[in-house]
């Protein structure tokens, strides 16, 4: 597991959101907005979990429910409704792409997180 993401105890700060990705394993604690927060180390780990989030979610079907607060760390904006389509707003979400590969591929993966449920 991704040792730099272990922020251990020493972010007590209640202002660092704790937001827990069950699927990937990782519990991140950080507020961008709050300087508490901003040390190299979250940041770092900001780019992993945004790159774990990709592999995972966005090259095949990984359909365990995860926060959809973590989409918010996205920059892509397609990229970002296809997390929200499949993590909490549904295929409706998908309207939202541009990408005509990204849109279809949308529909189709949040359809069956609909079917199993995945999606609260």
């Amino acid at each position: 597991m991704i040792n730099s993401c272990n922020l251990k105890k020493e972010v007590n700060n209640v202002d660092c959101l704790l937001l827990n990705a069950q699927n990937l394993g990782i519990t991140l604690g950080f507020k961008n907005q709050h300087p508490d927060c901003k040390t190299p180390q979250i940041l770092e780990c900001k780019k992993q979990i945004e790159k774990k989030i990709k592999d995972s979610c966005f090259s095949k079907l990984s359909l365990d429910y995860w926060d959809s607060n973590l989409c918010d760390y996205i920059d892509d904006r397609d990229e970002y409704w296809y997390c929200k389509a499949v993590t909490k707003y549904g295929k409706g979400a998908c309207s939202n792409i541009e990408d005509i590969e990204k849109l279809e591929w949308c529909l189709k993966v949040s359809e069956v997180a609909e079917i199993e449920g995945l999606i609260i």
